[in-house]
């Protein structure tokens, strides 16, 4: 069994602590020297501290795992530390209880104290295969993130970093929703098969407007028709044919008179005057029965033209229903024209939808990858701890419960967080190494957990190093298991 050796160091004038696997107490009253006496131990373990020696003495020492710790106006150490332990570096009772009162905050104390345990060193770098590629990750994660130096603070804000570029995608996967939805909306009640070509529709509209207005032209042409066959009617009713042969009687002795008028002239010159005035009458009378066969002519060839119109055959003209619906038809095409300007748009609106329904899935898809990203980086960090016991998830430090799985650390029972602390702390000093528990730490315990830990302890090879006050002196006793 090891000895530690105290002589004349603070308040304690001799004190020996008898090491073996399980736990030692130091006891006695209140200032008495047992904080003093640890803080002896702990001098020894790490090879240095700031010791006095005891009142009325010129110097003390402290022996313990192959080292002199010799005090007096000054502390000297003579040897090296043979012993493992985790002085200076963790307090197991800060592990099982940081003593505040919100989980979280507890819990990240928790973590911090079982990383700087661990040794972990980590960098940005060590994230980097979190993102899709070196690029991506350097995008997201700040350059103040980047340089920060401590593990767990390091993994807390590349995580925020992350969960903050995932709502990001998150809030551009709700507005392409709302533009998905609003362009949804505006093709409700269209039927997109319908015909929306619009120079088709507009072919259509000329074809049937076309039809229309050849009906309509049609129904007025005859109503033309059929006034001026009733007017050439009205009018041979009351006017009789020419009598184109009498009228071309007179004309023939017309033109016999002129050349018996010439005869005439030529026979009696001296008749010449009365012959002369015959000759002018004769003219005169020609020129009329001329105009008076011309117009016999025209009244002919009029006459004729009415009677032509007056027997003229009419087809009979298009219905009226004929007309109404041609020009149903129109008003159908042109609805249809419209109907295609609304399907048209609304066909627009349905590819708007697709697509913002596309950029939606996109963003939740990354979103989901960067929240998971997020979450890999406490995987990272639980690997680092290389504890198999204590992992991180969302910021909180959780174990493996025997029947209700994984739960929170700070859940379980003070036994229980008890257990794990010790193989934690035990795992890092290895068989035959020493463990220090606070006095508060320790007096908080209940016998049974008491009982536990030096059990515990003592399977392990290692030695629990504490102190509780009573009324005796100050003393060294090993826990009775």
């Amino acid at each position: 069994m090891s000895t530690i050796a105290i002589q004349n160091v603070g308040p304690i004038e001799h004190l020996n602590i008898p090491l073996a696997p399980g736990v030692v107490i130091l006891r006695g009253r209140n200032g008495s020297g047992k904080s003093y006496g640890m803080k002896a131990v702990q001098a020894g373990i790490r090879g240095k501290g700031k010791l006095t020696p005891r009142d009325g003495t010129q110097k003390g020492y402290v022996e313990a795992f192959g080292v002199v710790v010799n005090v007096a106006r000054s502390t000297r150490v003579v040897g090296e530390a043979e012993v493992l332990s985790l002085e200076g570096r963790f307090d197991l009772a800060q592990l099982v209880d940081p003593g505040l009162k919100d989980e979280a905050a507890a819990d990240s104390r928790r973590i911090k104290s079982v990383v700087a345990l661990s040794g972990v060193k980590l960098t940005a770098e060590d994230f980097v295969g979190l993102a899709a590629d070196a690029g991506e990750f350097h995008n997201i994660v700040s350059a103040s993130s980047k340089e920060e130096t401590d593990p767990v603070t390091l993994a807390e804000r590349i995580k925020r970093d992350f969960e903050g570029v995932a709502r990001q995608h998150e809030e551009n996967a709700k507005k392409a929703r709302a533009k998905v939805a609003a362009a949804r909306e505006a093709i409700d009640g269209v039927d997109l098969r319908e015909e929306s070509d619009a120079d088709t529709l507009a072919d259509d509209l000329e074809a049937v407007s076309a039809e229309a207005a050849r009906i309509a032209a049609t129904i007025k042409e005859r109503t033309a028709a059929i006034a001026e066959r009733d007017h050439a009617k009205a009018t041979i009713e009351n006017t009789k044919r020419p009598d184109v042969e009498g009228t071309k009687a007179e004309l023939e002795k017309a033109r016999a008179a002129y050349k018996a008028s010439i005869d005439d002239l030529k026979a009696a010159e001296d008749a010449y005057r009365e012959a002369k005035v015959k000759h002018t009458t004769a003219i005169s009378a020609l020129s009329a029965a001329e105009k008076v066969a011309d117009s016999a002519e025209q009244n002919v060839t009029t006459y004729d033209s009415l009677a032509e119109a007056a027997n003229r055959e009419i087809p009979p003209p298009p219905t009226q229903q004929e007309l109404d619906d041609a020009n149903a038809e129109i008003a159908v095409a042109r609805a249809a024209m419209e109907q295609g300007a609304v399907i048209r748009r609304a066909k627009e609106h349905a590819a708007d939808a697709e697509e913002w329904q596309r950029k939606a899935a996109i963003a939740e898809t990354t979103a989901e990858r960067l929240r998971e990203a997020g979450r890999g980086v406490e995987n990272i960090l639980s690997g680092a701890i290389e504890f198999p016991a204590l992992k991180v998830r969302s910021g909180r430090l959780v174990t493996e419960h025997p029947t209700r799985g994984e739960i929170p650390y700070a859940e379980m029972s003070d036994g229980e967080r008890w257990k794990i602390a010790l193989d934690f702390a035990i795992d890092h000093v290895g068989e035959s190494g020493l463990l220090v528990i606070g006095q508060e730490g320790w007096e908080g315990l209940d016998p049974d957990n008491r009982a536990m830990i030096a059990n515990h302890a003592a399977k392990r090879g290692v030695t629990i190093l504490t102190a509780e006050s009573d009324a005796g002196e100050l003393r060294a006793e090993p826990l009775a298991t």
